[in-house]
């Protein structure tokens, strides 16, 4: 009976709005103004089942939030959360050279985040000296969330991912969002959806920005890929909290799978003279890309073993 209430208060909320989120696609305030007449019972459901973040839930478009919630209380989910630290040397701060980049626990991401707020630095860490061999050392961090969920029968599910620049990027090229599936699985064309957003303001106005993608940039058959041009600010117009989103259903290809892999890859640009990505998700859900040597990767991996 429980059930059955969810789904009727998902049919009320979505049927008479979702039509409306439609025409509105891409504009944040609508989006927002959908998402808000969502019950908080099912959007603390959403938060609980797929361990998501207030501002993470508030992201999702109208109809991905509605995803979630028609089957919240049969969906299995696995999910993992990870921190990277994109570390250059900026001997010439016109030409940052890549040191390394790093996996690092959460605890240690958002104290060394504070440590550089507390520097009053607004954009990167720098620390110039002889430590670390270099001159001069600026760091940015990065969040990658990947989930996995599959229904009731195990018969299909879904791959998602998000990730979230907790400190502005230095360089703001176009960068490659990615989600693969292991070769025992395959993409649903059709299902697929992606966002990015990130804040902006000049002077004393602060406001967002989304950019909604219904069709992927690459369809593969290990998974689908979009190319994300980051927003750069100038002058008195600055930006920040760069994060994006994306899903898709899946479907077993094989009778008797032993196990489910989705991996995501975020692999931002860092060259003075941006390129055109290029690039293929073939079975078994990497990311080959040419140029690979002008992008820092950065990867998560979610995973139901056994299926």
């Amino acid at each position: 009976m429980r059930k059955l209430l969810i789904i009727l208060s998902t049919v009320m909320v979505f049927g008479g709005l979702f039509s409306g989120a439609v025409e509105a696609e891409g504009q944040v305030n609508s989006d927002k103004q959908i998402n808000n007449k969502v019950p908080d019972i099912l959007k603390s459901k959403v938060k609980a089942k797929y361990q998501m973040s207030d501002e993470a839930i508030n992201d999702l478009t109208p109809e991905q939030l509605k995803n979630k919630i028609v089957d919240i209380d049969s969906v299995e989910v696995s999910k993992k959360e990870q921190y990277y630290r994109f570390s250059y040397d900026v001997t010439d701060p016109n030409h940052p050279k890549k040191i390394n980049v790093a996996e690092v626990p959460k605890d240690e991401a958002y104290k060394q985040i504070e440590a550089q707020k507390n520097h009053n630095i607004t954009t990167l860490t720098e620390s110039c000296g002889i430590s670390n061999g270099h001159d001069c050392v600026k760091e940015e961090w990065i969040q990658l969330e990947t989930w996995v969920s599959r229904n009731a029968e195990r018969t299909s599910g879904t791959v998602s991912s998000r990730f979230q620049w907790l400190t502005p990027p230095y360089y703001t090229d176009q960068d490659v969002f990615s989600i693969g599936l292991n070769s025992n699985f395959s993409p649903t064309p059709g299902t697929e959806s992606a966002t990015y957003k990130y804040s902006y303001g000049v002077g004393y106005e602060i406001g967002d920005t989304v950019e909604n993608f219904s069709t992927p940039t690459v369809r593969g058959e290990g998974g689908y890929g979009y190319t994300i041009q980051l927003a750069h600010g100038g002058g008195d117009y600055y930006v920040f909290n760069h994060r994006g989103y994306m899903e898709y259903k899946y479907s077993k290809n094989v009778t008797n799978p032993t196990l489910v892999d989705a991996f995501s890859t975020y692999a931002h640009q860092q060259v003075d003279w941006d390129v055109e990505p290029s690039f293929s998700i073939p079975l078994g859900g990497s990311l080959a890309l040419q140029h690979s040597n002008d992008f820092d990767k950065v990867y998560g991996h979610a995973q139901f073993k056994p299926w």
